[in-house]
């Protein structure tokens, strides 16, 4: 018979390398979202299918994948509106249960929120309602991501009260992401959108 403690070290070992490979796997699955609307259907493709065995198992993949099936929609937006209305609906499906399962996960909400912002503005999909519950999350909640998800909140927060009309909020909430003082995508917009409200 073998050794127990031999057993155990050969189960841990093997435990943490499938849960670095999962890692792994789940970080290029992001990488690819992150570039899959510019790179088109083939990137959206292998994001999805570099996420999809994990949804079950971890919720950020899971909202990422939900959120590359609305990056596919839009690619079907003119050339066949009703799949793409449909993609855009499983999508945010996938996204809703994974807050759903972990709510106070901010990175899940943030996910949500920034893809709902999008998917509002540039489709019938209109996730106002369901993003607002985000917003006022994060407005109750004292969350502690890095600089650059700061920004990224505050920005799509000021998105989705500039959308509601409530200009004085969006505002508060665009000088709160150009505050966090990084050099992102999010500040380099918010900073576009105060220089419109100043002319």
């Amino acid at each position: 018979m073998k050794n127990p403690v031999v057993l155990c070290l050969t189960f841990l070992t093997c435990f943490c390398a499938f849960t670095q490979s999962m890692s792994d796997e789940i970080e290029r699955g992001i990488a690819l979202h992150n570039s899959a609307l510019a790179q088109g259907e083939a990137t959206t493709a292998e994001c999805l299918d570099a996420l999809r065995p994990f949804i079950e198992k971890s919720m950020v993949a899971r909202a990422y994948y939900g959120s590359a099936i609305t990056i596919q929609a839009s690619f079907f937006a003119t050339v066949n509106p009703i799949k793409s209305l449909s993609l855009l609906e499983e999508g945010a499906r996938y996204m809703d249960s994974a807050v759903a399962r972990e709510s106070d996960n901010g990175e899940l909400r943030l996910i949500r929120l920034s893809n709902g912002v999008e998917v509002s503005r540039s489709s019938p999909l209109k996730r106002y309602d369901v993003i607002a519950n985000d917003v006022r999350w994060f407005e109750e909640h004292e969350p502690n991501p890095s600089p650059e998800e700061r920004a990224a909140i505050h920005y799509n927060i000021g998105l989705f009260y500039q959308d509601a009309g409530v200009i004085e909020d969006a505002l508060d909430a665009f000088e709160a992401s150009v505050a966090t003082g990084v050099d992102s995508e999010a500040t380099r917009n918010a900073r576009k959108i105060l220089r419109r409200y100043e002319e």
